[in-house]
């Protein structure tokens, strides 16, 4: 029993590695590396740079303002996954493309008008028709100026010297423009001065004077940049075919002779005057010469008060000065000291 136990054994084993090898597939050093191989739909998707369904809806419509196409509208629809921007074409068209389907607000920015905040249902149903909020308001703005050049000459009165003499301009708002006149009274609501100094011949000019109305005054040289005395005055009109102005003033002056009770001149004594009625309009001081004579020039006509002070001596007098005269005024012999003093 034994020999045939071994061989039957012996049988099962051989049948054994035949199945085995007859199962098990062929090897090689290649066939042992993973491979991965894509969906072919979705790299054609890839590929042609598509998006899932869901965000490549459209967005149409169109702006007016006033029932006018409105152009050149920038319009921004912000939604929860996907936002666009585009601006409205000259027939007030736009068109937003790759929404995401659902609501998105839409943001209306136009240039000289409100911002329009609203809502959208993407994709929409036919043309969306958009109202533009009305324009703002115009703002006035600064008109365009124009300039000439204004000349002039002032002739003072007396063949005294013009030379420093200020020739001031006060724009006068409350003019009416003649009619076809460009950059008018607008151009002078700002009630800036303008002035200029007269050479030694008296001659003046202002070089890009605005076109409009003015009233001019002439003040004496010591008075630049003050408002008064005012030796000229005159209300002009002032435009693209003005004529050099002639002015001449017509200012009186006054002049004196100080002395003392026995004849001899008083030099060195102050002269002071002011305008009667305005005690504050104080005219620069003078003096009196070697011979005792004094003169104030450049004087509009009007009452002035004079007052003399040398030594103890001290006499006021009221003058009335006329145009184009020359006013005397008399103190009298003058006690230079308080006889007095010392007793």
């Amino acid at each position: 029993m034994k020999p045939r136990r071994w061989i039957l054994l012996a049988a099962l084993g051989v049948a054994a590695l035949l199945w085995a090898s007859r199962e098990r597939p062929e090897r090689s050093p290649r066939s042992s590396a993973p491979t991965f191989e894509a969906d072919p739909d979705l790299m054609a998707a890839l590929r042609a740079g598509d998006f899932p369904e869901d965000f490549r809806h459209r967005l149409s419509g169109r702006v007016v303002r006033e029932g006018e196409p409105a152009a050149k509208v920038m319009i921004a629809a912000i939604g929860e996954q996907a936002s666009a921007f585009t601006w409205t074409r000259e027939d007030g068209s736009f068109v937003l493309d790759d929404l995401r389907r659902g609501e998105v607000e839409l943001i209306l920015v136009a240039p000289l008008a409100p911002n329009l905040v609203t809502q959208a249902t993407v994709p929409s149903q036919g043309t969306l028709l958009l109202e533009l909020p009305p324009a703002f308001p115009e703002v006035e703005m600064i008109p365009t100026i124009v300039r000439e050049p204004l000349s002039g000459r002032v002739e003072i009165a007396f063949d005294e010297s013009p030379e420093g003499l200020e020739v001031l301009l006060i724009p006068d708002t409350r003019a009416v423009s003649p009619a076809g006149t460009p950059g008018w009274a607008a151009a002078l609501e700002g009630r800036v001065l303008r002035s200029v100094v007269c050479d030694e011949e008296g001659r003046f000019e202002f070089e890009d004077l605005a076109v409009g109305a003015y009233n001019l005054a002439v003040l004496p040289r010591w008075a630049e940049g003050g408002e008064w005395p005012i030796l000229i005055q005159r209300s002009l009109i002032h435009g693209p075919d003005s004529a050099p102005l002639e002015l001449r003033c017509h200012s009186g002056r006054m002049t004196g002779f100080l002395r003392e009770p026995n004849g001899t001149p008083i030099s060195g004594a102050r002269i002071e005057v002011r305008d009667a009625g305005r005690p504050e309009r104080l005219w620069p001081a003078t003096f009196s010469d070697a011979g005792g004579g004094f003169m104030v020039s450049a004087l509009p006509e009007g009452t002035y008060r004079i007052s003399v002070t040398t030594g103890s001596a001290h006499v006021e007098q009221v003058l009335r000065v006329s145009a184009l005269r020359t006013s005397e005024v008399d103190f009298g012999p003058l006690e230079l000291f308080d006889s007095t003093e010392g007793r």
